[in-house]
């Protein structure tokens, strides 16, 4: 499904969006992300370097015996340091004015992918709605339960949809259908519902479910302030996230979900400054957490590029089943099966 929807701070659209996050880690943009990160990285340590030396003078000067010469760092001047310090601080901000632009792109992207999406799941959910309606109406033929087999089957061919079987099966299917095989009633039901049971690999193993992009874009990433505990948390967070989709992904693709997920990111898009890159030596962390920050950024772009290609194949899935069952049913409905099956005989007897 390709969305033309232009994003504020990079003014592309969301297919522009997918296919730069695509190739981003082979990127210049990417390189000299990673180039400054670590930069800042170590000169965070050689402050470190310095502190310990000064705070432990007394040691070094009585071991100089155990070091080879230029083992240790020469200590810096008080007026030297100060400058040091200044300008790390500056490397700091600028960085984190940059890390906080990725994020905003990526909010943005997010926002506007699933408001137009919510859009379309609106009138998806409206035909379903007709669609179940009719099933109360009609029986199904032997031949109509084929053609409906075939046309969801045709439909998971066509946009590439990863349905786990097996997790399909638990799905609650309403007796209104009247489906006999019960796997195509669970996969007739997941394109009514938009409720779909998938099993990611391969390309789609970072994307995430509309649960997972609320919990992690809503809370567990947080782009204003980036330490190394909220990286930690975070990395393990769409670690999990990977390890629990391989098996079963649900996944909802309804008007209700895509609008959720708009509102919960909203004001955080609004309240998005510059990232602060907390350099924490209370906990014990070596560097300022740089590198991995950005890396947790560059991932998070990725997961929600991926998480948009998936939802989307999801909307191509429900709308292929859902006109096709318009068609059967009108199709089906124009004259019951009985009354077919009665005016065969009678055109047999005849002859």
């Amino acid at each position: 499904m390709s969305i033309a929807i232009e994003t504020e701070e990079r003014k592309m659209t969301i297919a522009d969006f997918v296919k730069e996050a695509e190739v981003y880690t082979y990127t210049k943009e990417h390189f000299n992300m990673m180039k400054e990160a670590t930069e800042i990285d170590l000169m965070a340590h050689f402050i470190e370097s310095q502190e310990f030396m000064s705070d432990n003078a007394d040691y070094l000067a009585e071991s100089t015996d155990l070091f080879v010469e230029g083992f240790l760092f020469e200590a810096m001047g008080e007026d030297e340091m100060t400058k040091f310090e200044e300008n790390f601080s500056e490397k700091m901000k600028g960085f984190g004015t940059k890390v906080a632009s990725l994020a905003k792109t990526i909010y943005t992207a997010i926002i506007n992918f699933f408001k137009k999406l919510g859009g379309g799941c609106k009138t998806l959910g409206e035909k379903a709605t007709k669609i179940t309606d009719k099933f109360k109406s009609v029986k199904l033929s032997e031949q109509t339960q084929i053609e409906i087999k075939a046309l969801v089957n045709k439909a998971i061919d066509q946009s590439k949809l990863p349905m786990n079987e097996s997790g399909l099966k638990a799905i609650r299917v309403p007796k209104k259908l009247n489906i006999n095989d019960t796997l195509t009633s669970a996969k007739v039901t997941a394109a009514l519902t938009g409720q779909v049971v998938l099993q990611l690999a391969g390309d789609e193993s970072s994307a995430l479910n509309d649960k997972q992009i609320v919990e992690f874009f809503g809370g567990v990433f947080d782009p204003n302030t980036i330490d190394g505990n909220k990286v930690s948390r975070g990395t393990s967070y769409l670690e999990k996230a990977q390890k629990d989709n391989a098996k079963k992904c649900i996944l909802n693709c309804t008007e209700e979900a895509a609008g959720n997920i708009a509102d919960n990111l909203i004001k955080i898009q609004g309240d998005i400054a510059n990232a602060q890159i907390n350099y924490r030596k209370d906990v014990g962390e070596s560097g300022a957490n740089a590198s991995a920050s950005y890396q947790l950024a560059s991932r998070a772009k990725g997961s929600a590029a991926s998480s948009f290609k998936l939802f989307g194949k999801t909307n191509t899935y429900r709308t292929i089943v859902l006109n096709g069952l318009e068609k059967i049913l009108e199709a089906n409905s124009a004259e019951p099966a009985e009354d077919k099956a009665e005016e065969k005989k009678d055109d047999t007897e005849a002859a």
